[in-house]
């Protein structure tokens, strides 16, 4: 890894949060989370260790003011992944 990049002193819930609240609709694929946190700290694009996106994806679905949407605005269950939004709980 570059030791130019640092890893970013915020929680994986707090970088979640600000991804979504990045978009003018306050939503976001869970790809397009990885995307904007690769994009805004490279630290995690370069880092051979992956086991950030692991983290997300936990916290995501442990943390109760991520809920997850599908494409008609309905709470996706447990078991759908794909294509579903991730929010913050109003």
């Amino acid at each position: 890894m570059n030791r130019k990049y640092v890893k970013p002193p915020y929680s994986y819930a707090k970088l979640i949060t600000m991804a979504i609240d990045s978009t003018t609709d306050k939503k976001m694929l869970l790809k397009d989370i990885y995307e904007w946190v690769e994009t805004k700290y490279p630290f995690y694009k370069y880092t051979s260790n992956k086991g950030w996106k692991n983290s997300i994806r936990h916290n995501l679905s442990l943390k109760p003011y991520f809920i997850k949407l599908d494409r008609s605005g309905r709470v996706c269950n447990s078991s759908e992944s794909k294509g579903c939004y991730w929010m913050l709980a109003p």
